[in-house]
C-alpha cells in the first residue's frame, strides 16, 4: 500500500483519483475529488474512504477486470449509471510483491465536470419522484386485503405498499399496467382498507361501454329524459358509488367528448342526470386505471392534459407477469386450488416437467389474467380425464403455438429431458443465471436490469459474479 508521503502527490494533480484495494475497497479519494463532491478529507475517511465498488456509482466491472488482468484501461469511457452518463477515466493497476493489489482511478477534471452538471440535473428533476417514496414494509404487515394478493416479487409488493399507504386517504390513485396484471383486484384492496369500505366499491369500465351509452351510465338520467328510456329513471354510477369508491377502468378508453364532464366532477364532486336539473353533491374517491400511455394520448390529442394532472395525483405502477417470474409457483398453486375447488375434484393436480419449462419460457402477453385461464381450462380438462398432471395436451392450442412457435416443440422436449437428469439445485440455478442474462439483454442500464429482477444491488452483482456475466 501507498505510504502517507506517496498518497499526498496525488492531492497536487489536477484531475481527480480514487484508489481502491484488490478487495474492491476505496482506501483514498484526492484533494480534487473531495473538493468536487464539497466534502473534507476528515469526513471522506470517515464517511467514503472504505466503501465497495458495488456502491458506487461507476460501472464497476471494468474496474473488477482491471484487478483482475492487471492490464491498464487508457482513455477509457466509464459508464456512471445513476447519471446515465459517461465519463473519460484511466484505470491503472498498482502492484506488490509482483501481484496486482488494486486500481488508481485518474478521471480527466473537464471530463467529470461535465458528470457532476448532469447528475445534478436529474437530481433537480427526481425530487418529486425521491419525495414520494413510501418506506418498504414486509407483506405481512400490510392489510388484509393486500396480504391476500398473491406475489412475492419484491417490484410488486412495493406497488402494494404504496397503495397500502395511501388506501385510506381521499387521494386519486392512477393504477398503470398492462392488461391482465391485476389493476381491478389491486383496486378492490385499496377501498376494503379504506375507511369506505363499509360502502359501495362501483366498477365504470370505459373501454366496455359504447359512447352515446357513456353518460347516462356514469351521471344516470330522470324518468323520460329521452326515447327508449326507463321509466324509472337510471340512479348513474356517480350517485351509487356517494360515501364509497368509484374505479374508472381503462380511462385511457373512455371518449373524449366525456372527459371534460368528468373532470368537473371529479374536481367539484357534483352533477346532473341527463334530463334532470338539479345539482347532485356526492362524497367520492376516485381510482383510475389504464394499460395505455396517457401523455402520448395527450400528445395525438386524445387525452385531456387537465384531467391526467386530476387523475395522476398517486400513480401506481404494476409489473408485469414476465418481470415477476419468481411468483409463478406460488400463483400456479393458487389457482389450481381455486379450479379443483370450483370443478369440486379432490384430487392432487401438479404440473409436468414440460408444462413448467414452458410456463417459465413464455411472454405471457396476457399477464396473470391469461395465466389463470389457462389453468382454469387446464384443470377442467383433467378433472375430466379423473388425472392428476397438467400435460401440454391439457393447455389451449392457441397458447401451444405461441409458446413454441416453428420448430419449438423439438427444442423444449429436450430441454425438458435434459433437466429432468439435473440435480434440482443445479436447474434453479441455471434459471436463475438465464433470467440474468436475459434482464441484462433487455435492459438499458444495469440499473434498470436491478428493478426487473427485484432484487437488491449488492445480490445482483454478486450473482454476476457467480455467473461470469461481469
Amino acid at each position: 500500500m501507498f505510504n502517507e508521503e506517496q498518497l499526498k502527490l496525488f492531492d497536487y494533480l489536477n484531475d481527480s483519483v480514487l484508489i481502491y484495494n484488490r478487495d474492491g475497497r476505496l482506501v483514498f479519494t484526492n484533494k480534487v475529488y473531495e473538493d468536487l463532491l464539497g466534502i473534507t478529507r476528515e469526513y471522506a475517511r470517515a464517511r467514503v474512504w472504505g466503501k465497495h465498488l458495488s456502491e458506487a456509482s461507476i460501472h464497476y466491472r471494468d474496474v473488477l477486470e482491471v484487478i483482475e488482468t492487471g492490464v491498464p484501461k487508457l482513455h477509457y469511457k466509464a459508464l456512471v449509471e445513476k447519471a446515465g452518463a459517461e465519463y473519460v477515466v484511466n484505470i491503472i493497476p498498482w502492484h506488490e510483491r509482483g501481484e496486482t493489489a488494486g486500481v488508481i482511478i485518474i478521471g480527466q477534471i473537464d471530463s467529470v465536470y461535465k458528470l457532476l452538471s448532469t447528475i445534478i440535473r436529474q437530481r433537480k428533476y427526481s425530487r418529486m419522484e425521491q419525495k414520494e417514496k413510501i418506506k418498504f414494509k414486509p407483506k405481512e404487515l400490510l392489510p388484509d386485503s393486500f396480504k391476500s394478493i398473491v406475489g412475492n416479487n419484491i417490484s410488486f409488493v412495493r406497488s402494494l405498499v404504496k397503495c397500502a399507504a395511501v388506501a385510506d386517504s381521499d387521494s386519486t390513485i392512477l393504477l398503470i399496467g398492462e392488461s391482465g396484471v391485476g389493476k381491478d383486484l389491486l383496486a378492490r384492496a385499496i377501498h376494503n382498507a379504506s375507511s369506505r369500505a363499509g360502502n359501495n366499491f362501483v366498477v365504470l369500465n370505459c373501454a366496455a361501454i359504447p359512447e352515446h351509452l357513456m353518460e347516462s351510465e356514469l351521471f344516470g338520467y330522470e324518468p323520460g329524459a329521452f326515447t327508449g328510456a326507463d321509466k324509472k329513471g337510471k340512479p348513474g354510477k356517480m350517485y351509487l358509488a356517494n360515501k364509497g369508491t368509484l374505479f374508472l377502468d381503462e380511462i385511457g378508453d373512455m371518449p373524449l367528448s366525456m372527459q371534460a364532464k368528468l373532470l368537473r366532477a371529479i374536481q367539484y364532486k357534483q352533477f346532473e342526470r341527463i334530463g334532470g336539473t338539479e345539482v347532485i353533491e356526492t362524497d367520492i374517491r376516485f381510482i383510475a386505471a389504464t394499460n395505455k400511455d396517457l401523455v402520448a394520448l395527450i400528445e395525438k390529442n386524445l387525452f385531456r392534459e387537465d384531467l391526467y394532472y386530476r387523475i395522476n395525483v398517486i400513480p401506481v405502477y404494476i409489473n408485469p407477469l414476465r418481470e415477476r417470474m419468481d411468483d409463478m409457483g406460488q400463483l400456479c398453486r393458487h389457482f389450481l386450488d381455486r379450479f379443483k375447488a370450483k370443478y369440486r375434484y379432490d384430487r392432487e393436480i401438479i404440473l409436468s416437467p414440460e408444462v413448467i419449462v414452458s410456463f417459465q419460457n413464455y411472454h405471457w402477453p396476457g399477464n396473470v389474467r391469461e395465466l389463470m385461464n389457462t389453468l382454469e381450462h387446464a384443470v377442467a380438462l383433467v378433472s375430466a380425464e379423473s388425472g392428476t398432471v397438467i400435460k401440454m395436451e391439457h393447455l389451449p392450442a392457441s397458447l401451444i403455438h405461441d409458446m413454441q412457435g416453428p420448430g419449438r416443440r423439438e427444442a423444449l422436449r429436450s430441454e425438458v429431458m435434459s433437466a429432468a437428469s439435473r440435480p434440482l439445485k443445479q436447474m434453479i440455478a441455471e434459471t436463475e443465471e438465464k433470467a440474468y442474462r436475459e434482464a441484462l439483454h433487455r435492459s438499458p442500464t444495469r440499473t434498470e436490469a436491478i428493478k426487473k429482477l427485484g432484487v437488491s444491488r449488492r445480490t445482483f452483482y454478486k450473482k454476476l459474479r457467480e455467473f461470469g456475466l461481469q
